[in-house]
């Protein structure tokens, strides 16, 4: 795994520049560069900003708005309607046709004040017909009132019929002729704007998650429900559609599978699963440009953003009843706070009327959605960007600069808090029966005691980069749905092939097959054949490093010799405060290698004016920290040393940068995280790998 990349503070032409690395194999934006202004070419239709349009491409029309338009080239912007190809279309106008605005009717010297029934009456008795067209009358309008219409026929009869069931036409007819404008602007009347709520987090009381004392975290054990074994054939998918999310409610026995499809005509489908039945029970396309991101768990709401991968800063809440689903509000849940900080990365119900969301810059907000949208509170930023729910749902833990603080969901109180000196990028879970925490990061795992306050399991876990965290029972964890670890023994016993996408419930996984049979399935994890594979073993026999004797250090830095006392320095502390003695000679030895690693060219576009992309030449490093005992292998960690991000000094060349950060990371090697328990399976013991149960 690669070591994180430092950032140096300094400035390149004057001006502080952030040069990243971009595949050599990608498509690349156009780049204008600045020129004479000069007009649209003749035939080009004249555009503003806010102009209606449509783009046409391979025979579909994308309707947008006019985002900008640029001064020098006179290229537009086009901001798309449907999200996709990434939300927005760049191009000379010539590409693209004005939509005609429709200026708001006006009534002239009609009374404003009369009603629809006055109105009616004027034009005297007229034909009104069904909505198959297959029913007329000829009759007065007597009365409008509840959505219901009364009319009178020719032979003086009265009938009153919901106004749904009249045509088109008619409907239009008592709507009445639409107000004037109060203003000379133009209407574009094919749009439809969801409803739409000012709410802003600003107005949410502010949360302090700094280190406190304070401990009121009570045990918040799972529910008992669970959800039945099942296998629901969900049908073919097409070529670009991928499992996204599965929601379920083990109240109502009901599954919700989100499809979403990325290719140009980005769009999301959902399937409605009956797990009692085991069957299929709806599948439809859901609302154009969107996917669902959160599902209250009796299924009674929905929230779903924006598929465009450049602007996903607004929520769409939905009510669901039955199968109707009805628009209620949109709402921006992190304006203000930049373009990409508004962003929302994730969202999740604490119950029907609160919804927790999150932005890309961990910034946490809670709202009601009982009626109008509110804030309730907000955390303004934290480390960890996923946080965990307690099995009851009363309580959620997140990384903060110097630990781990657990928050009342409701209230947004702090309920207490865990001192961790590394958690970059960690993942924390809590266990069914609230009594413990874990947290996996950079291939480590930790394990608290909630009741005591204290460490009971700190050992060597997996690889790191980890996306998703949970406990199957109080003495597993599952890692990102594949790996299966054993917390007792500190081993992992099995791996799920495949990427899964599901959600555990109980100790149960809910995920998709989406092989070319796709299925709604469930399965018991850990499976048997995992469970009995340490069933007979004790968990400190498999202990091949602990705290406790001898460890001697063999560092190899080859040509960053400069560096290697630090190196050895810092690795001294870190195995110190593991309990260990250093000793020469000792059959316990730390390997800590650099060597060269492949030469490869990249390509480093720079942040700011420009934007310029360059090749450049750079010679990675390969890092390997490696317990062995008796020269065998028993634990080992390390990767390659490739900068994607640098930030240059002043007068420093983009090379020299490159360089320099390389070996600002071969020096930040002693600041490993050095396992304090490593075990291994015996030797008659291999974890096994599997599909899904």
């Amino acid at each position: 795994m690669p070591l994180s990349s430092g950032i140096v503070q300094g400035r390149w032409l004057l001006l502080n520049v952030l040069i990243y690395a971009v595949p050599a194999l990608c498509i690349l934006p156009n780049v204008v560069f600045a020129a004479p202004k000069r007009p649209q070419a003749a035939g080009s239709p004249q555009f503003k900003v806010g102009d209606r349009a449509i783009w046409e491409f391979a025979g579909k029309e994308h309707k947008g708005t006019v985002q900008s338009i640029d001064p020098n080239t006179g290229w537009i912007t086009l901001k798309l309607d449907d999200g996709e190809f990434g939300g927005t279309k760049l191009g000379p106008a010539s590409r693209f046709q004005k939509i005609a605005s429709k200026k708001a009717k006006t009534v002239g010297n009609e009374n404003p004040f009369e009603t629809v029934e006055e109105r009616a009456s004027k034009s005297g008795p007229r034909t009104w017909s069904d909505q198959s067209g297959k029913f007329k009358i000829e009759g007065t309008l007597v009365k409008l009132e509840n959505d219901a219409v009364t009319l009178k026929r020719k032979d003086a009869k009265e009938v009153t019929l919901p106004i749904e069931k009249l045509s088109a036409e008619d409907q239009e007819f008592l709507k009445g002729p639409r107000s004037s404008s109060s203003s000379a602007d133009e209407v574009d009347e094919s749009e439809t704007p969801f409803p739409r709520s000012n709410a802003e987090a600003s107005g949410a009381r502010p949360i302090d998650v700094r280190k406190t004392s304070q401990w009121t975290y009570a045990p918040d054990a799972r529910a008992t429900k669970d959800v039945p074994a099942t296998r629901i054939a969900l049908g073919p998918k097409t070529f670009f559609e991928k499992p996204f999310q599965v929601f379920v409610s083990p109240e109502n026995l009901q599954a919700v599978v989100v499809w979403l499809d990325e290719f140009q005509g980005k769009k999301s489908r959902v399937q409605v699963c009956n797990l009692r039945g085991d069957k299929l029970e709806e599948s439809g396309d859901f609302a154009r440009g969107q996917v669902p991101i959160a599902m209250s768990n009796d299924m009674s709401r929905v929230v779903a953003f924006s598929i465009a991968s450049q602007e996903r800063d607004t929520l769409y809440l939905y009510d669901v009843a039955g199968h109707k689903i009805t628009p209620r509000m949109s709402w921006a849940p992190h304006t203000g706070q930049g373009p990409i900080k508004q962003n929302i990365q994730s969202a999740r119900f604490i119950d029907k009327d609160h919804l927790l969301t999150i932005n890309t810059d961990g910034a946490y907000v809670l709202w009601d959605v009982s009626g109008d949208v509110k804030p309730r509170y907000q955390i303004p930023k934290a480390a960890g960007k996923k946080p965990a729910f307690s099995a009851g749902g009363r309580y959620f833990a997140l990384t903060v600069d110097g630990g781990i603080v657990i928050v009342e969901a409701l209230t947004g109180n702090r309920a207490g808090f865990l001192e961790v000196d590394d958690h970059w990028n960690g993942l924390v879970s809590f266990d069914p029966t609230g009594h413990q925490l874990a947290l996996v990061t950079g291939g480590q795992v930790r394990v608290w005691d909630l009741t005591k306050r204290e460490i009971t399991f700190d050992f060597a876990g997996g690889a790191g980069g980890h996306e998703q965290l949970d406990w199957p029972d109080e003495n597993t964890l599952l890692v990102d749905n594949k790996m299966v670890i054993d917390v007792p023994h500190r081993v992992q016993i099995w791996t799920y092939t495949g990427n899964p996408v599901g959600t555990l419930v109980g100790d149960r996984l809910l995920y998709v097959e989406a092989d070319q049979t796709c299925l709604l399935a469930s399965g018991s994890v850990p499976n048997d054949e995992a469970r009995n594979l340490v069933k007979s073993l004790q968990g400190d026999d498999l202990l091949k490093i602990q705290p406790g004797g001898t460890v001697s250090l063999d560092v190899q830095m080859a040509g960053f010799q400069q560096h290697r006392e630090k190196v050895l320095e810092e690795l001294k502390k870190s195995l110190t405060a593991n309990g260990k003695q250093i000793a020469d000679g000792s059959n316990v030895k730390l390997v800590v290698t650099v060597k060269p690693g492949d030469v490869k060219q990249l390509a480093y576009r720079t942040m700011g004016k420009g934007r310029a992309v360059q090749q450049h030449t750079v010679a990675t490093q390969l890092t390997s920290l490696a317990y062995q005992i008796d020269g065998k292998t028993v634990w080992s960690g390390g990767g390659e040393i490739l900068p994607t991000f640098v930030r240059s000094a002043k007068d420093e060349s983009v090379d020299a940068a490159i360089s320099r950060q390389i070996s600002e990371n071969v020096a930040g090697l002693g600041n490993a995280r050095i396992p304090k328990y490593v075990a291994n399976l015996p030797p008659d013991k291999v974890a096994g790998t599997s599909k899904m149960p």
